[in-house]
């Protein structure tokens, strides 16, 4: 398990980008280096997203309750 990156935002998008693996097997995504690219892309056009554990216990009900703890903004505020 990785340490959580609190937000990608313009300046520290190339660190991100270099971390990020692709697939490492057959995924159409692109692995998550894929999804945070498409996800950035949103980013740029005003669109911000949030990334997180689905498998966390609750964390699907947090999110949904905008009482999620630990994820990673995508651009926003």
């Amino acid at each position: 398990r990785g340490n959580v990156i609190k937000k990608i935002a313009p300046g520290n998008i190339d660190e991100v980008r270099s971390l990020l693996a692709g697939s490492g097997g057959v995924d159409v995504t692109g692995g998550m280096r894929g999804k945070i690219m498409e996800l950035w892309d949103l980013a740029r056009a005003g669109i911000p997203s949030r990334v997180f554990n689905v498998e966390a216990p609750g964390g699907v009900a947090k999110f949904l309750k905008n009482d999620l703890k630990e994820f990673t903004l995508i651009g926003g505020e």
